[in-house]
């Protein structure tokens, strides 16, 4: 069995990319922003792994956040913006198959298991962070 955080993150970005809009314009999804990403934008990164592989099948809990980054004039935005895109992104992964098969005996089933808040401000912006947490549950006779 190969590593499969790859193909976590490729299946979520998957469902995510192009398909999450708000003010009517897509929100950009990426592995890592730069200077140049437009806000509002989505981040898709896995952050831990537990195996608990059997002598026979591999068995794994892949922790997969997705952040929503959204920037404001100072006083003139808030935390809605992100739960309207966090709510876009969790109809987007509950209407699929919650369990997916990627072939080769493999199989992820994804459950979001917690999700939080940031706040900043930079004295001319406010920046709202909203990481939703899934794990994906990675089974595998392969």
């Amino acid at each position: 069995m190969n590593d499969t955080s790859k193909n976590v993150r490729a299946y979520i970005y998957g469902l995510l990319d192009g398909n999450v809009t708000h003010d009517a314009s897509a929100v950009p999804v990426v592995a890592k922003p730069t200077d140049l990403t437009d806000y509002p934008y989505i981040v898709v990164q896995s952050s831990n792994f537990a195996d608990d592989s059997l002598k026979d099948r591999f068995y794994g809990v892949h922790e997969v956040e997705i952040q929503v980054h959204t920037k404001f004039p100072l006083n003139f935005g808030g935390q809605d913006d992100c739960d309207d895109i966090s709510n876009s992104i969790l109809n987007l992964i509950r209407t699929r198959n919650a369990t997916s098969n990627f072939g080769n005996d493999t199989m992820f089933a994804f459950k979001q298991t917690t999700q939080r808040y940031l706040n900043d401000d930079d004295g001319q912006f406010d920046y709202y962070t909203k990481s939703l947490f899934f794990d994906a549950d990675v089974i595998s006779n392969s």
